[in-house]
């Protein structure tokens, strides 16, 4: 009987969470995720397209200093939800980082990646 309930229940909350992920547009989605993200302690940083984060350099850096993953969503070709999901959710995790911090961490960890890979200069 009760395990009955309880594979109801989890039916239930799986659709619910299906509903709201197939629903709800992708700002919003992306504030959500930040927010449990940030609940459960395991903030990452997105990116997408080609970006500093796409060498070692700069996501090892971010791991290893401040234990920020970082995840790519998607390559060259993004579309625009993605970019909105990706852009809201990265805007909440840097302002809990700066909160938590006192400072950008990503724009330090980026600053440090591109002296360490082009001495300096910005490449090319």
């Amino acid at each position: 009987m009760w395990r009955r309930r309880l594979k109801r229940r989890r039916i239930l909350i799986a659709s619910i969470f299906l509903f709201l992920f197939l629903v709800i547009p992708s700002p919003p989605l992306g504030y959500i995720q930040a927010h449990i993200d940030l609940l459960l302690n395991r903030p990452r940083y997105l990116t997408y397209g080609l970006t500093i984060f796409g060498s070692s350099s700069g996501s090892r850096l971010l791991l290893t200093k401040y234990g920020i993953r970082t995840d790519e969503v998607a390559g060259c070709t993004v579309d625009e939800g993605t970019q909105m999901y990706a852009k809201t959710y990265n805007s909440i995790i840097k302002q809990a980082l700066a909160r938590q911090y006192g400072h950008d961490v990503i724009h330090e960890c980026v600053e440090q990646a591109r002296l360490k890979t082009t001495n300096g200069a910005w490449p090319r």
